[in-house]
């Protein structure tokens, strides 16, 4: 079936690593008798899940299916849970286990949660600057790309993510604890690379499923408004200024901050 679908030799083949023999040796054996090439590239094998302190099995009924978990858990804390071991060790299932992966989905879609606040605020300023938050998103991207390429190792990635929570927290809190009459300013580029970092590094690498509310009506918002910006370039390149002032007072009036710049109009939701 394998060299039918993929050919004579595989890049890489799974399996659990009770499999290694006789069961991944005998495959070896029979197919690159059969085919005279080499059988895969590489050997992925994954350490065993136990339940009750025995590996989890449907031959002695100890198992939790799929869906169960998920009804009862979420996507997002099961596969946390699955993010706290290497792929190549042992890991239980226990209350303990399950409590700790909680906490940290908690941690995690709590401070995302609080960064998309705080950048969506009217408090979040362009020319704000945290260089501790900044140096924090830098960071976590660099320990997350270096954990897993240390062997996957999924746990050390979770672990810079976490770490950037402590920075989003901290800005926040720090920005809200002014005693100044300069009142709150986030940094919003700072906040804007800590979101990225968790929707790219959390999202597409295990799946993490962040969740903004308002991101479908917020893209359509952005279409419309580099519409009207394109409008309001026609008019200044036409000569019509007061016309160009007018709709970027209209924008404002509606909560979007115009900035021009040298390579043009950007905008911001206030």
């Amino acid at each position: 079936m394998s060299t039918t679908h993929l050919g004579d030799t595989l890049d890489i083949h799974m399996g659990g690593r009770d499999l290694v023999f006789p069961h991944h040796e005998n495959e070896i054996a029979q197919s690159e008798a059969a085919t005279g090439e080499r059988f895969a590239r590489h050997w992925l094998h994954v350490g065993l899940l136990a339940m009750d302190g025995e590996k989890m099995s449907s031959s002695i009924g100890n198992f939790w299916t799929v869906p169960d978990a998920l009804d009862e858990l979420g996507v997002n804390v099961v596969r946390t849970f699955y993010a706290g071991a290497a792929y190549r060790s042992e890991q239980a299932l226990t209350e303990e286990t399950i409590a700790e992966a909680e906490e940290r989905w908690e941690r995690l879609s709590r401070s995302y949660d609080r960064a998309v606040e705080a950048l969506d605020s009217t408090d979040a300023r362009a020319k704000a600057a945290d260089e501790d938050l900044r140096g924090a998103v830098e960071t976590a991207r660099d320990d997350f790309a270096a954990a897993m390429n240390d062997d996957l190792n999924l746990r050390e990635a979770t672990a810079a993510l976490l770490a950037l929570t402590d920075a989003v927290n901290r800005h926040v809190d720090e920005a809200g604890a002014t005693d100044d009459d300069s009142g709150v300013t986030y940094d919003y580029p700072g906040l804007r690379g800590a979101v990225e970092a968790f929707d790219e590094l959390g999202g597409d690498v295990p799946g993490l499923q962040f969740e903004r509310e308002s991101d479908g009506d917020v893209e359509l918002a952005g279409e419309l408004v580099e519409l009207i910006l394109d409008v309001r370039e026609a008019e200044r390149e036409a000569g019509n200024y007061e016309r160009a002032d007018d709709l970027r007072d209209a924008l404002g009036e509606v909560g979007v901050e115009i900035e021009d710049g040298d390579d043009g109009a950007t905008y911001r939701f206030e």
